[in-house]
């Protein structure tokens, strides 16, 4: 049985519109209640505030109208990449996310406000460039909002860093985006890397005056498009998609 299936039934299905839900609920109610938004530490589960770690993935902000445009952006983008990656994988993106920003919390002061900014850094980097209208008027691909976000976060960071005289403020970025970097970059350089199988299979085809890249769904090489990017797909047997097809195809094992 494929490991994806066996894993699914304790998967949660349409998890970003749940996880929506849950947020304008939570947030709501500390608006209209009052409460102040403070932040969840790991050490809170050893006293009487233990409770919280059940509203922590929840609570984003005490303003009405910037909860209003994160859930607007969240369910954008977060449905976007359940898509993309589908129910088990974007099920462990999240719920790796909380994990991390928790074991976080006993160093530094964070909060699940970096687990949905990994989703969107996780389709900046999977759709660079896809453009969005910032302020709703001016057009920008999604690789530049995610290169400048990422500066900045890295800025304040140092900037907080060199203030206190401690690297832990840097824990914030590094941890909080830890699922972004593990489930989506390092398996994509990964896919990048050649083996050496594929070396020399590549050698052969050279040899052969034959398209060094064909990809497995729709046959395309790069004589046909010179600028088309192909790669490896990590749950493949040794299959080649193009960019195209990359992230679209029902995996194959021989």
């Amino acid at each position: 049985m494929n490991k994806k299936f066996k894993f699914e039934k304790y998967t949660i299905a349409n998890l970003t519109n749940i996880l929506i839900l849950f947020m304008a609920i939570v947030n709501i109610l500390d608006i209209i209640t009052n409460t102040p938004y403070s932040h969840f530490q790991i050490q809170m589960l050893l006293t009487d505030q233990w409770w919280q770690i059940f509203l922590f993935p929840f609570r984003i902000t005490d303003n009405l109208l910037s909860l209003i445009l994160f859930l607007y952006i969240f369910w954008l983008f977060g449905n976007m990449l359940e898509q993309e990656l589908g129910i088990v994988k974007y099920n462990l993106f999240i719920f790796s996310g909380y994990f991390f920003i928790l074991i976080g919390t006993y160093f530094y002061p964070l909060d699940a406000y970096y687990v949905y900014l990994s989703v969107f850094f996780a389709v900046a980097y999977l759709y660079p460039d896809m453009e969005i209208l910032l302020f709703f008027i001016l057009p920008i691909k999604m690789k530049w909002i995610g290169i400048f976000t990422g500066a900045f976060l890295l800025y304040n960071a140092v900037i907080l860093s060199l203030k206190i005289n401690s690297l832990l403020p840097i824990l914030g970025p590094i941890l909080g985006l830890l699922n972004f970097i593990l489930l989506i970059v390092l398996p994509d350089i990964r896919n990048k890397t050649p083996k050496l199988h594929q070396i020399k299979f590549q050698i052969n085809k050279r040899e052969e005056n034959k398209p060094l890249h064909k990809c497995t769904i729709c046959g395309i090489t790069e004589k046909d498009d010179p600028y088309m990017d192909f790669r490896y797909c990590v749950e493949c047997s040794d299959h080649e998609y193009c960019r195209d097809h990359l992230y679209n195809h029902e995996h194959i094992k021989d």
